[in-house]
């Protein structure tokens, strides 16, 4: 299978992407501008390990999130030349995925495209209907092109807009507490471009940044683990 590079994905992006909600930074054209080690797609290149190799793991794991978070902390982690790995997604992401999946296998991206103006992750996201039609196209490419047999949607926007891509109705509008307790939270996609035909499983999970918050994050740790398991199909 010929090899891609995460290049081929960010002039895709400054294809697609031309103007972005007010509030929203766009990604940097400038490689130089954009986080070097490891960092979440399109703050970074998506990739365990970097600059040596650059090309996309294909049939591998599709890590989801929501969006890459504020211009400040984007800023610190491209002077730093990582994403914070002790920061509140990483560190728990991290204590999941080890000893489950390979991190040379996976992708990190995100749901939404364009960085938060300011200093606040925990602001929202401005997103106008051409927006969000445009991040779900460019979602769909990134499924094509990567064809993981695993995508791991993390919290509700992630959750949603792969409900949406792939068809899953109870996806589209549930919270990651109502796919817990109806046992949803784990399905499959096929998406069919002419003759050629995606399929894999997904996964929904809680936010890693949310664990923290709980009352018993160690409990909740288990749970993802749990789920982690069942959607690689492999026995406990």
């Amino acid at each position: 299978m010929t090899r891609i590079s995460v290049d081929s994905l960010f002039d895709r992006l400054f294809t697609l992407f031309r103007d972005y909600p007010a509030g929203v930074c766009p990604v940097p054209v400038e490689r130089d501008r954009r986080i070097r080690g490891r960092g979440f797609f399109p703050g970074g290149d998506g990739l365990a390990s970097a600059p040596a190799n650059r090309y996309l793991p294909i049939g591998g794991v599709m890590v989801l999130g929501n969006n890459f978070g504020c211009w400040e902390d984007f800023q610190l982690s491209v002077a730093r030349g990582r994403e914070d790995p002790d920061g509140d997604t990483w560190k728990p992401l991290l204590a999941l995925l080890g000893g489950a999946i390979d991190l040379q296998e996976c992708f990190f991206t995100n749901a939404y495209v364009g960085i938060i103006e300011g200093d606040r992750n925990s602001a929202q996201m401005s997103k106008t209907p051409i927006f969000r039609k445009t991040c779900r196209l460019f979602l769909t490419e990134q499924i094509r092109t990567l064809r993981p047999r695993l995508i791991m949607a993390m919290g509700g926007p992630a959750i949603r807009a792969v409900g949406s891509i792939a068809g899953k109705r109870s996806w589209r509008h549930a919270s990651v507490e109502e796919l817990d307790r109806t046992h949803d939270n784990l399905t499959t996609y096929e998406l069919s471009f002419g003759y050629e035909t995606v399929r894999g499983r997904c996964a929904a999970f809680l936010h890693p940044s949310y664990w923290g918050k709980l009352r018993d994050g160690r409990a909740r740790l288990e749970f993802e683990r749990d789920l982690l398991v069942k959607a690689k199909g492999e026995p406990k």
